[in-house]
């Protein structure tokens, strides 16, 4: 349990931060919408934002040397490793992710 709920929080945070700075541009006047669905053994959140969207396809790799020192970039790729599923909508302005209830994650044990 403990993991599930250190996986989600994190995925909060990290896409609900991607949201506010880079999709809303810490713009007050622009929303943020999380949705979450609860089903026995997985939980799907969405989250959305205001902004104008991005290609998550040209994400670099922040294991990358030369990614390595840069301040951002590993949000997605955090929320990547610990959900069992990831998907945008095709703005690139919404995030959704899915977790297992039960699991234990190998990424935390190591």
């Amino acid at each position: 349990m403990r993991s599930t709920v250190f996986c989600l929080r994190l995925e909060l945070d990290e896409s609900m931060a991607n949201a506010i700075v880079h999709g809303n541009q810490f713009d007050e006047s622009k929303e943020v919408c999380v949705e979450v669905n609860a089903h026995d053994d997985e939980i799907e959140v969405a989250v959305a934002d205001e902004g104008c969207g991005f290609d998550q396809s040209c994400l670099e790799d922040p294991r990358k040397e030369d990614n390595i020192q840069k301040p951002n970039g590993r949000g997605i790729f955090l929320i990547r490793e610990f959900a069992k599923d990831v998907r945008f909508n095709e703005k690139g302005n919404q995030i959704t992710f899915i977790i297992h209830r039960r699991s234990s994650f190998s990424m935390l044990q190591s």
